[in-house]
């Protein structure tokens, strides 16, 4: 018999962390959407209410004051389809308060799991990682990734923030059109030497910052989502509250912009690249330990 379990690795527990935040951020965004959806299907099927009943009030009094002899046939007509259409509408609103209803019961279900239930599941397998710490054969766990390397993470903060370490980044799927360049093929000779260098660009910190946001929330997205727009994340930016200083879409811009991206291009033969545009951003990523960059690569 076993007397113990040998324990490899736990860093599953913070990738299960990541997928489960992951999944509760996604679906409460999906259910503000489907409610955006809901109320304009509502506002919709009211409008057209009030559109068909002033119109059945209308006829009915043109023929409620028209004359004896006069000719009426093309009115009835015309409320009897009126009468028609206020009916359809008045149908498809009971059935549509009778689904919302339903719709809303079970959603409110659900955002409560994902407020409640998903902090503490969450709560759960930090402490459970805390315990199995440990046991790892007596050795300190490192959080390497290709963001951060084990020197910079200092603090259980920097810790909880790494969260999928184990994954090589070039693995990570990118847009159409970019593809991860290894930095030592990239010719180092232009690239900054100080933060002086940095003052007509964006800041350092603001490249530094920008690239630990790409790597813990762009990248899962794109995972996703390939073809993810700029537009459905300005969306995001907009429902959250949040100006573009800060957003998903600043991020995006900076690393996969048309109209400035990190451009590399290398001659048949060279063994590096030469740098066109993206100097700043690829320092600061050497400076911070990653192993390559998203960029639009050309071969001459």
């Amino acid at each position: 018999m076993r007397k113990g379990v040998h324990i490899e690795d736990i860093e599953t527990l913070k990738d299960l962390d990541f997928v489960l935040l992951e999944f509760s951020n996604k679906t409460k965004d999906l259910l503000f959407e489907i409610d955006i959806e809901i109320r304009n299907s509502r506002e919709l099927l009211i409008s057209r209410y009030n559109y068909w009943k002033n119109k059945v009030e209308y006829l009915s009094d043109i023929i409620e004051d028209a004359e004896e002899d006069e000719d009426l046939d093309n009115t009835y007509q015309k409320l009897r389809e009126a009468e028609e259409n206020l009916h359809e509408v008045e149908y498809w609103i009971k059935e549509v308060n009778e689904s919302c209803f339903r719709y809303y019961h079970q959603a409110k279900n659900v955002l409560e799991l994902m407020e409640n239930k998903v902090p503490e599941a969450s709560q759960f397998l930090n402490e459970k990682y805390e315990a199995l710490l440990p046991f790892i054969e007596g050795k300190e766990i490192s959080f390497e990734n290709e963001f951060a390397s084990a020197k910079t993470i200092e603090t259980k903060q920097n810790q909880q923030d790494v969260l999928i370490s184990g994954i090589p980044l070039f693995t990570f799927l990118l847009p159409k059109g970019f593809k991860w360049v290894n930095i030592e093929e990239i010719d180092s000779t232009c690239l900054p030497s100080s933060d002086e260098d940095f003052r007509h660009h964006a800041s350092y910190e603001v490249i530094k910052e920008n690239y630990k946001r790409l790597i813990l929330e762009l990248l899962p997205m794109l995972q996703v989502d390939p073809e993810l727009s700029i537009d459905y994340l300005r969306q995001v930016d907009m429902k959250k509250g949040i100006d573009y200083s800060g957003s998903l879409e600043s991020v995006y811009d900076m690393f996969f912009s048309k109209t400035d991206p990190i451009y590399l291009t290398r001659k048949k033969g060279d063994p590096k690249y030469s740098i066109t545009s993206g100097a700043h951003r690829i320092k600061v990523a050497a400076d911070i330990g990653l192993c390559c960059v998203p960029a639009v690569a050309v071969e001459i």
